[in-house]
């Protein structure tokens, strides 16, 4: 009973680390080579802008030698890609959301399209 406690409460505070993270599917519209940011139009039909860090992890999904993943920078995002990014809001002092910040994107390099 009290590893199925500890458990259940190490579940909770991992969850509580990303609290305020999300999925974000969509294709990239813009690119802001100056800020490192990018606009998705989402599969959910809004434009979100999204900044990328420097220690944002960017993958690229079936992009090397016969389709094995392998790891990019700012200058592998592409107009048109479809992208999958997670995530987060970063509370300014007074309490207002900035924009969301990408901790991880993954780019898909051989997505089909319906056209």
């Amino acid at each position: 009973m009290r590893k199925i406690l500890i458990g259940f409460i190490s579940l909770c505070l991992g969850m509580s680390v990303f609290g305020d993270s999300f999925k974000l599917e969509g294709i990239i519209a813009s690119i802001d080579n100056e800020k490192k940011t990018i606009i998705i139009d989402s599969v959910y039909g809004d434009s979100v802008v999204v900044q990328v860090l420097p220690n944002t992890e960017i993958e690229l999904d079936n992009c090397g030698v016969f389709g094995i993943s392998k790891y990019g920078t700012f200058k592998n995002l592409s107009l048109g890609a479809f992208v999958e990014v997670k995530l987060y809001f970063q509370n300014a002092a007074n309490g207002e959301r900035t924009n969301p910040i990408a901790y991880e994107i993954e780019v898909e390099c051989f997505k089909k399209r319906a056209y």
